[in-house]
């Protein structure tokens, strides 16, 4: 594993995802996500749908900017943490939209590290979690992963610590994965989930991207909680063990049933600082080719006094390639 080095970081411009299909164009359409001030807003995840599929998305930049190849009867779908989402029909001809968000507060269910999960699984909720992962590629050990991201510690109060924004300036690149998925499972599967440290130097259990985020979709992880439905959107994971760490949390999913964000705390039998996190991911390719990719990642630990230490990271790119294992530990 390869540890992030913020020495190492060099300015770059930003991408913007863009993951979808070809269909028949008769138009574009292009605008950007905006807040009630007009500034862009980063981390929108912007669909086009027709009336029954959805056949484009974007995860905008920090220019807020999307683009797509419109078709007939078409509509766009915005939906960002921290705003009220929006659907935006679309007429005829070319558009140059600007779609103005209004903040809202991050509406989730609390939730308690305590054995007040429930002891029965909600089978149609494991589905939909099974729907989920399938939709993304599975790890092998021989993907090389790269990132253009940037990331801050910061103590905060603790209200404001699950709110994933950052200044979306001063990107760097690093990165590769190496065995770390592996190595991280295996980690996982022996002892659990314990809670890292943001105060630390290295937060993540691998080189880029948390294990337990690639977890999240891997028949393991299926294996040590139940599911259980909190409404069409949303489903909740309990932890069946808590003899070794834990994680317990939710998922919030996209129409197509692919994984919008994630929200969890970590739980053990001895006392600690009370940990958890937030992950936003970025929509698997269509033909599920690209594994749980985040767009946002942010994890937190109180520190008494109402305050809380976090690190958190913005994601601004990706690449992934398949080499070949001789390659691994070259630098």
């Amino acid at each position: 594993m390869r540890r992030m080095r913020a020495s190492k970081w060099r300015a770059i411009v930003p991408a913007i995802f863009i993951l979808g299909f070809a269909v028949p164009a008769v138009a574009q359409v292009r605008g950007t996500v905006v807040d009630e001030t007009g500034h862009p807003l980063a981390d929108a995840v912007v669909d086009l749908w027709t009336p029954t599929t959805r056949v484009g998305r974007v995860v905008t930049g920090p220019e807020g900017r999307f683009r797509f190849d419109a078709i007939n009867e078409s509509r766009i779908v915005v939906r960002r943490i921290g705003s009220r989402g929006l659907v935006q029909p679309l007429g005829p001809g070319d558009s140059i939209l600007a779609l103005h968000l209004s903040s809202a507060p991050i509406e989730m269910t609390p939730i308690e590290v305590s054995g007040r999960c429930t002891a029965r699984e909600d089978r149609a909720a494991r589905q939909r979690w099974e729907r989920a992962a399938s939709l993304y590629r599975p790890l092998p050990d021989t993907l090389w992963l790269e990132a253009t991201f940037k990331g801050e510690h910061t103590r905060l109060p603790r209200d404001e610590a699950e709110r994933p924004d950052l200044d979306s300036t001063g990107y760097g690149f690093d990165g590769y994965r190496h065995l770390a998925i592996e190595v991280g499972e295996a980690a996982i599967g022996l002892s659990g989930y314990p809670a890292p440290d943001p105060d630390g130097d290295e937060v993540f259990a691998s080189s880029l991207t948390p294990a337990e985020l690639q977890h999240l979709v891997d028949p393991l992880f299926g294996r040590r909680v139940r599911f259980t439905t909190l409404d069409d959107q949303r489903i909740r994971f309990c932890p069946r063990d808590r003899q070794l760490p834990w994680i317990e949390g939710e998922f919030k999913l996209a129409e197509d049933g692919s994984i919008l964000w994630s929200r969890w705390r970590y739980g053990s039998k001895s006392p600690w600082w009370e940990t958890g996190g937030v992950a936003t991911f970025l929509a698997p390719s269509e033909d599920r080719s690209s594994p749980l990719l985040t767009s946002t990642f942010l994890i937190w630990q109180e520190r008494g006094s109402g305050m809380v230490a976090r690190w958190a990271a913005e994601f601004s790119a990706w690449r992934f390639t398949t080499v070949e294992p001789r390659d691994w530990h070259q630098p």
